[in-house]
């Protein structure tokens, strides 16, 4: 009775599917901010998550049963997107534009220089001495961080009339997420001279985000789910197929065979993507809130999810729950005590330890004992 008991207060605040063999992802660790967290970027053993009220926070998680908040560092606006290259992190600030920060020292951030962009940065990305910005409705902004403090814009690609929201490279090809427009790959070998190469409509939402892999690009697509195209031809890109998702899709990443999509209110969504065309779900995580970003290396998924930055084992491989604890914040305290006692006082029925249908000393004495027991 007491597994049972500790599972219900468990599941009343997170539940898991499966829908294929083996276990479902569980969380392994987690921080709670007070305002949303947006994005995240791991480099190594550190995660940098952006967060929409208190800018950019620094995590080691090199322990994914406990990551620990190294340092933080408020951005003027709000800090929505990150990428990471070096001892740089290049932040997406909104109407604050690029924040460059030295993260050398990841308890002690330091900024280094900023760019007001024309829109509103929203998605970022780094590569080969460059940052790629999507930046709402003034579309793709290219500039040269060679010099982190003294970053240069070189080219643009206007966005008329539409909001671009994400960005991914892929070589010289830039793939822009313009929400109310679809999708558009750019040509940017001249990083001074992008080119568009061709403009993918996507109906009858908009598109939030991409993520390439290989010559297959997939597009969330809001309550229509995720959209599949073939841009083996960069220049005539062909839709392959849609995956259908619960909720809104919003973000999505790609680790080898496995399509992870944020979902909104539906949380995470996993899906196998071996055939992309009989692309199926296997697995997913749903936890009161809003899903808004996911980043994956090998078995271990990192997520934003509404004000919390959660830890999963992809494969169900998390440490065994500590019967004591309660309110799961892996410390045997009195809070513990009184969520029992409260239980206990309300004759809730979680709190018939011993099974027998009434509330007596022995329950109490029970959930004692596996207090005094400590955690595994």
């Amino acid at each position: 009775m007491l597994k049972l008991f500790t599972t219900a207060i468990c599941l009343s605040s997170a539940s898991l599917s499966y829908a294929g063999p083996g276990q479902a992802p569980c969380v392994w660790g987690s921080l709670t901010f007070p305002t949303l967290t947006r994005g995240v970027e791991i480099v190594g053993d550190i995660a940098y998550v952006t967060n929409l009220g208190q800018g950019l926070q620094i995590i080691d998680i090199s322990e994914p049963s406990e990551p620990i908040l190294l340092g933080t560092y408020d951005t003027p606006d709000t800090a929505w997107n990150v990428a990471v290259s070096g001892s740089f992190a290049y932040v997406a600030d909104r109407l604050s534009g690029m924040q460059i920060i030295d993260v050398s020292d990841p308890t002690s951030p330091t900024f280094v220089s900023s760019i007001d962009t024309p829109g509103a940065a929203s998605g970022i990305k780094v590569a080969n001495g460059f940052a790629y910005i999507a930046d709402a409705n003034m579309g793709l902004q290219i500039y040269n961080v060679s010099n982190p403090a003294a970053p240069v814009l070189v080219g643009s690609r206007a966005n008329p009339g539409n909001n671009s929201w994400d960005v991914d490279i892929q070589g010289n090809l830039a793939f822009l997420a313009d929400f109310g427009a679809g999708m558009r790959i750019i040509d940017i070998t001249n990083p001074a001279a992008p080119v568009l190469l061709s403009t993918i409509s996507i109906d009858p939402d908009s598109n939030y985000s991409v993520a390439v892999s290989g010559s297959i690009v997939y597009a969330a697509n809001g309550l229509f789910g995720i959209q599949v195209f073939d841009v083996s031809v960069p220049t005539a890109p062909s839709l392959m197929t849609v995956i259908d998702t619960p909720g809104r899709a919003r973000n999505i990443g790609v680790s080898g065979t496995r399509l992870f999509v944020a979902d909104e209110s539906p949380g995470m969504q996993i899906y196998d993507i071996t055939n992309p065309l009989a692309a199926f779900q296997i697995s997913s995580y749903n936890e009161a809130g809003t899903t808004n970003d996911i980043e994956m290396v090998g078995d271990t998924i990192f997520m934003c999810h509404s004000t919390k930055f959660l830890v999963l084992d992809f494969n169900g491989d998390c440490p065994l729950p500590c019967a004591g604890d309660l309110n799961e914040d892996r410390l045997l305290n009195l809070q513990d005590i009184f969520l029992f006692l409260d239980a206990w006082s309300s004759m809730d029925p979680s709190a018939d330890l011993d099974g027998n249908g009434s509330f007596t000393l022995a329950d109490i004495l029970m959930y004692l004992e596996d207090f005094n027991a400590g955690c595994p």
